[in-house]
């Protein structure tokens, strides 16, 4: 078996952070490294007014920063460095320094791993509904269960932080993402149930070819044991091969069970998350979903903003591919839609999205660097039946034209079908953006 992190004796260990970030897990990886005794030096190439507001977390900690820049000498110093799966694992210089000086490299998710107090644990990957399909298994798992399911990974929640509030008996639902994936491809990760959601070609600017992507996605099933499950959505099922053993189960069909949540999608987040959970307990997937009746959603996905003089607001900023932008457009089908589109260029196919916008949609507002993209082919578009369509540029512009174009009845909802880098940090902040712009454009009055 591989050697891991439990193999080195952290206290006294020169362990280097690599990534602080804005969302956890370089923060958590600091904190987790300085209880154990280690010696931390924490390196981003943001600067400090950028990471202000981690850097304040780890304010009371005995860690060290170097910010704005890496040096090579401190790679070459460590005996560990805890790279963000944002780096990709091949052809970085830095990481290449530590490992020739002996250093182990690894990521904050592979930590948490290698110290779970159980093998309780189920593991969601996939293109699109991976963050849905994680929540949705957790909550029902802890209201069928007899333990509680913490939900952790690259749905926001550090594994590391929330260690020590795992009992060897609770379940742990873990969304891992393609990168966070690709770290973990000598890692004997076994998750007693793994589920992909459906697969897209995604991220290709890091993978650079849809073999690349699929085969990081494949890593979820290497490491499971006969026994183990794995749940799949039926479309993505025959692109993933599961170890001997291995019970396979796929799902193709939505849930039949009233949800709380809008849209086909949902239906068919909800049976895969069921069918997960059923799975793990040993009970029927109606049961399950039963349980997933009350599940309320997730932020920035299909989340409600407001009613303004009788315009709906809908903040879906978590779209980030063309393929989540088409579902949201199909879950508020049929009402009168005006959608906000656009984010970051990555190559991405965007006809099909500017076709079905301009198919169902009285607006299209297009914003970002495939902003133009976006129009041009909804413009083009044979269907658009005299949908609107206006180039704003950024959220808020949008926000101001589709707010004076709606009309009672209608819904307005930011599904961007892109990523939010070219400018925003996370789409968390594009949907905050969106959000803000809605109350102070729209929310003139009260909201209903």
């Amino acid at each position: 078996m591989a050697r891991t992190t439990r193999d080195l004796d952290l206290h006294g260990c020169r362990a280097v952070v690599m990534g602080l970030g804005r969302f956890g897990g370089g923060v958590a990886a600091a904190r987790f490294l300085s209880r154990a005794g280690a010696s931390v030096l924490v390196t981003d190439r943001q600067d400090a007014s950028a990471l202000a507001e981690s850097v304040e977390e780890l304010r009371r900690w005995p860690v060290r920063f170097r910010l704005g820049e890496h040096r090579r000498e401190d790679f070459a110093g460590a005996d560990l460095v805890v790279a963000s799966p944002a780096v990709p694992p091949a052809g970085n210089p830095f990481l290449e320094t530590a490992a020739e000086h002996g250093a182990r490299v690894t990521t904050e998710i592979a930590l948490g791993l290698e110290r779970l107090p159980s093998r309780r644990t189920m593991a969601v990957t996939g293109t699109v509904g991976k963050s849905t399909v994680a929540a949705m298994i957790a909550h029902g798992m802890t209201r069928l269960g007899d333990a509680p399911a913490h939900l952790v990974g690259n749905i926001g929640a550090s594994l590391l932080a929330a260690l020590d509030g795992i009992d060897p008996e609770d379940w742990v639902v873990v969304e891992l993402s393609s990168f966070m994936l690709e770290w973990l491809a000598d890692h004997p990760f076994s998750p007693q149930v793994a589920v992909m959601t459906p697969f897209h070609p995604h991220h290709l600017e890091r993978h650079g070819t849809v073999e690349a992507y699929r085969a990081a996605k494949a890593r979820l099933f290497r490491g499971q044991r006969a026994g183990d499950r794995a749940v799949f959505a039926a479309e993505a099922a025959e692109r993933f091969p599961t170890e001997a053993g291995v019970e396979r189960r796929e799902v193709s069909e939505p849930a039949s069970a009233s949800l709380a949540v809008a849209g086909e999608h949902n239906r068919r987040n909800a049976a895969l998350a069921a069918e997960a959970a059923a799975a793990a307990l040993g009970i029927e997937r109606s049961e399950a979903e039963a349980a997933l009746r009350s599940f309320r959603g997730l932020a920035h996905r299909l989340e409600g903003v407001g009613r303004f003089a009788g315009v709906s607001y809908v903040n879906d900023a978590k779209a980030t591919t063309p393929e989540a932008a088409e579902r949201a457009l199909e879950a508020l089908a049929p009402g009168p839609l005006r959608a906000i589109l656009g984010g970051a260029e990555r190559g991405q196919q965007l006809g099909r999205l500017a076709r079905a916008a301009a198919k169902r949609c009285r607006g299209i507002y297009t914003v970002g660097e495939t902003g133009d993209r976006i129009a041009d082919a909804a413009e083009a578009a044979g269907e658009r039946a005299g949908a609107v369509v206006r180039r704003c540029g950024t959220v808020e512009a949008a926000v101001r034209a589709a707010a004076a174009d709606a009309t009672e009845g209608e819904t307005v909802i930011l599904t961007p079908g892109c990523a939010s880098s070219d400018q925003f940090p996370n789409y968390e902040h594009r949907g905050a953006a969106f959000v803000d712009a809605v109350r102070r454009i729209a929310g003139g009055g009260d909201a209903t």
